[in-house]
């Protein structure tokens, strides 16, 4: 059971498998209405980053949702011109064990999932989410855009800051925010880091609430605004890696369309 994980335990399988993927089919598959013209996929990334040996021995560390548009033809077109699929990645969630829960592995974190984002996404804008075990933060990659004023990761006593890549930015427009210092908009603080867990509660006069209740309410608001958002031009080119899709459990190569998985539907439970 997620609840009963201990800060020490190492395995990075059980998160991502049971409630990422849950999360993230719940808003882009059941929620999405019949007839809408785009198609989204969950897909789980294997590793992706240059490394020795076959990808396959690496476990999963990545889920990207991935949104296919049904583009028509324009107005004009001559007769017989087909609708164009537009296939890109909008979210990109890297996890990582309970045990890596300090400064230093958050930072070793970011600056792993940034080696393949950089490489995956030259050109293309997209969030990302951090997660250890429960814990999780939101960015945003933006190379187009990138920071004259780099975050830094505080460490455990506050007396050192490790740069990030200036493409890794602070999305301020998002309201309810907590893991980027208030006092300046440069620093990360890994303690400040949201939180899964939905069954600690917090007794007061009025009831029992769920203690991280505005962490799950922030994390619905990033899901509704990833829906709302219009994301731009496909995936740029890039070296095919092997993941599985989480829906249609088949291959596709990274920066492929996404396989057409059935239609989703609004259940009644």
């Amino acid at each position: 059971m997620l609840r009963d994980l201990r800060p020490n335990y190492n395995q990075e399988d059980v998160v991502p498998n049971t409630t990422w993927t849950a999360i993230l089919n719940e808003y882009f598959l059941r929620g999405i209405l019949i007839g809408e013209p785009h198609l989204y996929c969950v897909d789980r990334q294997s590793y992706s980053r240059p490394v020795p040996g076959h990808r396959s021995a690496y476990k999963p560390d990545v889920i990207i949702v991935k949104v296919q548009t049904t583009v028509a033809p324009p107005p004009g077109a001559p007769a017989g011109t087909q609708a164009v699929s537009v296939s890109g990645d909008i979210l990109w969630v890297e996890y990582k064990a309970p045990n890596h829960d300090t400064p230093g592995q958050w930072k070793n974190l970011i600056e792993e999932a940034s080696d393949g984002l950089v490489a995956a996404y030259p050109t293309r804008m997209l969030f990302v989410i951090f997660a250890v075990g429960l814990k999780w933060m939101i960015f945003k990659w933006d190379p187009l855009n990138p920071s004259l004023s780099p975050l830094q990761v505080l460490g455990s006593n506050h007396n050192v800051a490790w740069t990030l890549r200036p493409e890794l930015r602070y999305d301020s427009s998002l309201t309810g925010q907590s893991h980027v210092t208030p006092w300046n908009n440069e620093f990360i603080d890994t303690t400040a880091a949201y939180s899964l867990d939905y069954w600690m509660m917090h007794r007061s006069n009025r009831g029992n609430t769920i203690l991280t209740l505005y962490d799950l309410l922030l994390l619905d608001r990033l899901m509704v605004h990833l829906v709302q958002t219009n994301f731009v031009g496909a995936n740029p080119p890039r070296v095919p890696v092997n993941f599985g899709c989480l829906v249609c459990h088949v291959d596709a190569g990274a920066g492929s369309p996404c396989p057409s998985p059935p239609s989703p539907s609004l259940s009644s439970d």
